[in-house]
């Protein structure tokens, strides 16, 4: 009975965190697209180009994901030798810290601040892929996928409200004391809230050996090492070329309704909000569904299949068909996401779950950091680019999982 309080209790608290951190990354999205295309914003110049504004739109996004890609298998692996619990302390407060410095950029109008902030925040986001390891620490082989699951529905539950509250809080027509600095602050609060919360509440779920010596290209390595193991180098590509296609879809979408519908931060985070919330039932519902019936391998197949044909029909450019759309574009990118995150974990033993989640998190750190830069440039030259280079990429991942 203890034993399985325990457990709850640890990943009630895992649960948590990840619905805190995955508010403070989705609320960027409603924010960024209005902070570089408007030309009432005092962080770019007034007489810079459109085209220049979306290649720093991209490059703003995808320094994110860059130090993302150094910080979070950096963590992971580290989790291995001193703990989960210090790693994700860490992580924490330093989200909280990089918060804080995009807010204070916003607020003294500049760029070099934003900047700074979003690499710290960046290079301290391995949070995901720790409470994935410590969910995996606390599970049998009947559960695991399940409970990967619930901790993936808890970081879209995260991310479609993230989005929604940025959204109100950034808009001037709501409050005269909002502004775009304000959804900053209070992610970097709630971050901050959590880490406190997390040091009374979560429970180490793994003791190491040893300690290794800590050194930056980790991340590097560990990338490298996804593509030279035998064991996952295949489902290191599939996943690479399904997660860079999502990735560039999600990140063109705000660029993509700003420009064509004129939508507002509001009307942005619906559509971010939208898309989060779909993907978490399918997460949370709809894989339950679908593994009763098909296998992991089928179920990966198919639901790039639709993510890939979802992104190529929004060459349609019609509204309502854009918000049907969402719905199984989301869907399908909830379902290979948990499916190719289980065939990770299965791919290696107990002892290295900290190292094939932090390879895990390094492809999608990789994948939304090329995607990022590539919103911004292909988006300059025309809309319908990136989603059928995005539609590509997952149908060649869909193929190599037949093969």
């Amino acid at each position: 009975m203890i034993d399985q309080k325990l457990k709850f209790y640890t990943f009630a608290s895992l649960f948590l965190v990840l619905v805190i951190d995955s508010m403070g990354i989705g609320l960027v999205f409603p924010l960024l697209g209005p902070l570089f295309i408007s030309k009432t914003s005092a962080l770019v110049p007034a007489a810079m180009s459109l085209g220049s504004r979306d290649l720093l739109y991209g490059i703003t996004l995808a320094i994110f994901c860059v130090f993302m890609f150094l910080g979070a298998p950096f963590f992971g692996d580290l989790s291995d030798h001193i703990g989960r619990k210090k790693v994700l302390l860490i992580c924490l407060f330093c989200t909280a810290g990089g918060l804080a410095l995009s807010a204070i950029g916003i607020i003294i109008k500049s760029l070099s601040f934003l900047i700074i902030g979003r690499v710290v925040a960046g290079f301290a986001s391995g949070s995901q892929a720790l409470a994935e390891a410590a969910i995996v620490d606390i599970s049998t082989e009947a559960t695991k996928a399940v409970n990967l699951a619930l901790i993936s529905f808890a970081s879209c539950l995260g991310f479609a409200i993230g989005p929604i509250i940025s959204g109100y809080l950034a808009s001037e027509k709501i409050s005269h004391l909002y502004g775009f600095s304000t959804p900053f602050w209070v992610a970097a609060f709630l971050a901050l809230l959590n880490g406190v919360m997390l040091i009374f509440t979560f429970k180490e779920t793994f003791h190491p050996g040893f300690v290794q010596k800590l050194h930056l290209t980790r991340g590097v390595e560990i990338f490298i090492s996804a593509f030279t193991n035998k064991r996952i180098r295949k489902l290191a590509i599939i996943y690479l070329m399904a997660e860079f296609g999502w990735a560039l879809f999600f990140q063109v979408i705000p660029l993509y309704v700003m420009k064509t519908y004129d939508y507002s931060t509001v009307q942005i985070g619906h559509v971010m909000a939208l898309m989060g919330v779909v993907f978490g039932i399918s997460c949370l519902f709809i894989i339950r569904v679908v593994m009763k019936f098909f296998s992991t391998k089928q179920i990966a197949f198919y639901s790039i299949i639709i993510t890939g044909v979802g992104m190529l029909a929004m060459l349609f450019n019609v509204e309502w068909v854009m918000w049907a759309l969402f719905v199984p574009v989301s869907m399908g990118g909830a379902l290979f996401y948990v499916v190719l995150l289980t065939l990770f974990s299965d791919s290696v033993g107990d002892n290295s779950q900290g190292w094939v989640m932090g390879v895990f998190a390094a492809i999608v750190a990789v994948s939304w950091s090329l995607s990022g830069v590539l919103s911004g440039v292909l988006s300059a030259i025309n809309f319908y680019i990136p989603f059928i280079f995005a539609s590509i990429c997952l149908l060649i991942s869909a193929v190599l999982v037949r093969i």
